[in-house]
């Protein structure tokens, strides 16, 4: 039997979100243990090669909602529920591997 915690009547994602795929390498995301639910911040990030400019950071609020485990390099996928106005142009980024995961406090 599943507790009742486990169990929700609300339907994911919801009205006006999207449910956006991550995939990090070691380095791009924390090594604390994500949780379904916890806050996080995704940035693009220039590449390895490249220069941060602060007029170029984009960031993106989003909500975890599924962790994959590690593949053979050690990448994870993690699903995202971000606005769906930013899906697409967070899944622009992350198709290039440029995107790093910042975890926020998990005070509420």
């Amino acid at each position: 039997l599943l507790p009742r915690d486990a169990v929700t009547d609300k339907v994911t994602p919801g009205a006006d979100q999207s449910v956006v795929g991550l995939s990090l390498a070691p380095g791009t995301l924390p090594s604390v243990p994500l949780l379904v639910g916890d806050k996080v911040r995704i940035v693009s990030t220039p590449g390895a090669q490249g220069e941060v400019k602060p007029a170029e950071l984009r960031t993106f609020d989003g909500t975890v909602a599924a962790i994959g485990t590690p593949d053979g390099s050690g990448k994870v996928t993690v699903s995202v529920l971000v606005p769906a106005s930013q899906a697409a142009e967070l899944a622009a980024r992350s198709a290039t591997g440029r995107v790093a995961l910042l975890l926020d406090s998990r005070e509420r």
